[in-house]
C-alpha cells in the first residue's frame, strides 16, 4: 500500500474512526503514537504506552519478526495473546499493516463478539448518525442496509437501497465501468479504495463527493461511504480564487509603470502620423489608437484590483444608490428595446456602511453586464428584499441568453470573458468588493432563459439596534 502521505493518512483515520474495533498506530519500535476509543476502553489503560505492555512474549516476538522485516507497504494477519482492560487474556486476530510513508505500523485487533457488545451498539449508533451516507454491501454485492443519510444525500427511501444490487449506487453516482473496475481491484488489493466524484445530481446542483470502501474481513462485507465535501472544496477555490486576484494586483503595480511608458509614446506617434497620413492609413492608425486604450482600460482595471482595501468609509442608503445606477441606464436601454423594472418591496431602511464608490461600480458592473446579454430586447428586474437574517438581498435578473454550468464556475476568475471585447477584471472587482463589505454574491443562470445576480450585505440597522440594546440593559442595571 504504497500511499501518498494524506491518503495514507485518511486511510489511517478510517481505520481509527471505527467503534467497533480497537485500534492503534504503532512506531517500528512498538511505541503506541495513536489509538481509538475502542483500544482505550478494551485494551489500554493510562500505563499502556507500547505492544510489550498488553501482549504476551510469544505475540511480541510475532511483533518483532513484522515489524523488522518489512521494507515495503505490506499487510498481513496473525494471532495474538493479548490481555483485555479487565485483566483476561485471549486469543485474537490481528491485522498489521505497514506503511512505508511515515514508517508505522497500524494494527486492528479483531475481539471476539463477547467482548464487543458495548463498541457494537456504538458502531450501529454511529452508523446511523453519521453525518455521511453510509451502506453495508455482502461480499455478493447486495446493500444489507443503509443509515438515515439516503433521503439527504439522494431523496429516496431506505427501501430503495436495501436488498438491491450495489450498482444502484454506482447509477446514482453516474460511476462508468471502467472506473468502477479499477476502484473494485484496489479494494480487492489493499482492502481499501477512494475517488472524489463530481456529481450532478440535476442541472443546477453539483455536489462533491468523498467515496470510500473497507473490507471488513472478519464479516466479509463491505462499509462504503460518501462524504459530501462541496462546501469544504468551495471555500478552497475561494482561498485559491483570492491568491490570484492578488497576484493580478500585485503583477499590475509591478509592470503599470513599464506598460505605460511605451503606451505613451504610441499614442504620440500615432498622433504625428494623422498629420501626414492618408485616407487608407488613417483607417490603421485609428485601430492602433482604439488597440491602446484597449489596453489603457485593461491596466486601468488591474490597478484597480491592486489597491489597498482601506477606503473611506460613509453611510448610504443602498435602495437609493440602486435607483440612481439604474437611471444612469435607462436612455441605453430604450434604445435597445429593454424594459427595467424596478420592485417597490417597501422596505423602510436600506443604510449600509461602506464605500459608495465602489458599490456604485459594482451596480454599475452588474447592471452593464445584463443589459450587454440582451441583444434583442429583453427586462432586467430589480429587486431589493430582507432576508430572515435581516441582510439587505439585491436581486438583478436579466432575460438574456444565459449561462452554462461551466460558465458559471469561471466567471469570478480573473480574465475569464464571455464577450469578445471583454477583460474579465469586472467581475473579480464584484467579488472583492462584496467580500470587503462583509457581503455575499451568488449566481444561477439558464442556457436561453437567463441570469440572476444575489448580492447580499449587511444592513447598518443591525448595528444601530444592537447598541440600544446594550444601552438599555446598562439603564435597567
Amino acid at each position: 500500500m504504497n500511499f501518498k502521505e494524506e491518503k495514507v493518512s485518511q486511510y489511517i483515520s478510517l481505520l481509527l474512526d471505527d467503534p467497533n474495533r480497537p485500534c492503534a498506530v504503532f512506531g517500528l519500535d512498538g511505541t503506541i503514537l495513536k489509538k481509538n476509543e475502542s483500544f482505550r476502553e478494551k485494551l489500554g489503560s493510562e500505563h499502556t504506552k507500547a505492544i510489550h505492555d498488553f501482549v504476551d512474549e510469544d505475540s511480541l516476538h510475532t511483533w518483532k519478526n513484522f515489524s523488522t522485516q518489512v521494507s515495503q507497504s505490506e499487510q498481513t494477519t496473525v494471532n495474538m495473546c493479548v490481555q483485555l482492560a479487565s485483566k483476561k487474556k485471549t486469543i485474537v486476530k490481528v491485522n498489521l499493516l505497514y506503511f512505508n510513508v511515515g514508517r508505522k505500523i497500524v494494527a486492528v485487533f479483531n475481539l471476539p463478539a463477547s467482548s464487543n457488545g458495548t463498541a457494537g451498539k456504538a458502531y450501529v449508533k454511529a452508523f446511523r448518525h453519521s453525518e455521511s451516507f453510509m451502506a453495508v454491501i455482502d461480499n455478493k454485492g447486495i446493500i444489507h442496509d443503509v443509515n438515515e443519510m439516503h433521503s439527504e444525500f439522494f431523496n429516496l427511501p431506505r427501501s430503495y437501497f436495501v436488498g438491491r444490487k450495489a450498482h444502484v449506487l454506482t447509477q446514482l453516482l453516474n460511476v462508468e465501468a471502467g472506473d468502477f473496475i479499477n476502484y473494485y481491484k484496489k479494494i480487492q488489493e489493499y482492502g481499501y479504495a477512494e475517488v472524489f466524484k463530481r456529481v450532478e445530481l440535476s442541472p443546477n446542483e453539483v455536489k462533491q463527493f468523498y467515496i470510500t470502501t473497507f473490507f471488513d474481513e472478519e464479516t466479509e462485507m463491505y462499509l462504503f461511504r460518501i462524504k459530501d465535501r462541496t462546501e469544504k472544496m468551495f471555500l478552497e477555490e475561494r482561498l485559491a480564487h483570492k491568491a490570484s486576484l492578488s497576484t493580478v494586483g500585485e503583477l499590475a503595480a509591478s509592470i503599470a509603470h513599464e506598460i505605460r511608458n511605451p503606451m505613451t509614446t504610441l499614442k504620440g506617434f500615432t498622433q504625428l502620423l494623422r498629420g501626414s497620413a492618408t485616407d487608407e492609413s488613417i483607417r490603421y492608425i485609428t485601430v492602433i489608437e482604439d488597440e491602446i486604450e484597449r489596453m489603457d482600460s485593461i491596466l486601468n482595471e488591474m490597478l484597480i484590483l491592486s489597491k489597498p482595501t482601506h477606503s473611506k468609509k460613509s453611510v448610504f442608503s443602498l435602495e437609493a444608490l440602486v435607483r440612481d445606477m439604474a437611471s444612469v441606464l435607462y436612455p441605453k436601454a430604450m434604445m435597445e428595446g429593454i424594459k427595467i423594472v424596478q420592485n417597490d418591496n417597501g422596505l423602510k431602511n436600506t443604510l449600509i456602511s461602506g464605500s459608495s464608490d465602489k458599490i456604485k461600480q459594482v451596480l454599475l458592473n452588474l447592471f452593464k453586464n445584463a443589459l450587454e446579454s440582451m441583444e434583442s430586447g429583453g427586462t432586467l428586474t430589480i429587486d431589493i428584499n430582507q432576508n430572515d437574517a435581516k441582510q439587505l438581498v439585491v436581486s438583478i435578473t436579466d432575460t438574456g441568453k444565459g449561462m452554462n454550468l461551466q460558465q458559471v464556475n469561471q466567471i469570478f476568475m480573473p480574465f475569464f470573458s464571455s464577450k469578445r471585447e471583454g477583460t474579465g477584471l469586472g467581475l473579480p472587482f464584484v467579488l472583492k468588493t462584496i467580500e470587503e463589505h462583509k457581503g455575499t454574491i451568488t449566481v444561477e443562470s439558464e442556457v436561453g432563459v437567463g441570469t440572476t445576480f444575489t448580492v447580499t450585505l449587511p444592513k447598518l440597522i443591525e448595528t444601530t439596534e444592537a447598541l440600544k440594546i446594550n444601552a438599555d440593559k446598562l439603564l435597567l442595571g
